[in-house]
């Protein structure tokens, strides 16, 4: 039996008491717990337009192009400014009136990547400044895999009124 003397769980299972705290490093821990902050902020800034929570509400290609000002096949010549806009040449208009070297912004939350040296099928909007604009939502593919979107939008039947 142990008088005036107590002893915590790990202490009676032999483990050493951990003794009187150390203060002397408590500068050096509140730097390193700060440094921690800021570059979990930093990743959080990095991955936060992937979870955004950008999500598409379904919608037909009928749709998509209803909703589109332009629909056209582009290449993307540059990146203007490395926040999403873009200027494209136009190689053929389903829909619109796009000009042949537009300049059309791909960014906000919600942005679609476009590369430059890739070509596309574009879903484009204008907004209340003329400016063509497209993103996650929009339709867009890129060229190489919209063999059938390209069929489509060649049979439809308002393809010669718009």
């Amino acid at each position: 039996m142990l008088v005036g003397c107590q002893r915590n769980g790990l202490q009676a299972l032999g483990f050493p008491s951990p003794g009187p705290r150390d203060t002397s490093n408590s500068k050096n821990n509140f730097s390193t717990a700060n440094t921690l902050a800021a570059l979990y902020a930093a990743f959080l800034f990095v991955v936060s337009e992937a979870a955004y929570g950008c999500s598409c509400a379904p919608g037909t290609i009928e749709q998509q192009v209803e909703q589109a000002s332009d629909v056209v096949s582009a290449e993307v010549e540059k990146d203007l400014d490395g926040r999403g806009l873009f200027r494209v040449r136009i190689e053929h208009r389903w829909k619109g009136t796009a000009l042949d070297l537009s300049t059309i912004q791909a960014g906000g939350p919600c942005r679609y990547r476009l590369q430059p040296g890739a070509r596309y099928v574009l879903f484009l909007r204008r907004d209340s400044t003329d400016r063509l604009r497209t993103g996650l939502c929009a339709g867009n593919r890129r060229l190489e895999n919209a063999a059938s979107l390209i069929d489509w939008l060649a049979r439809r039947p308002s393809a010669q009124q718009d």
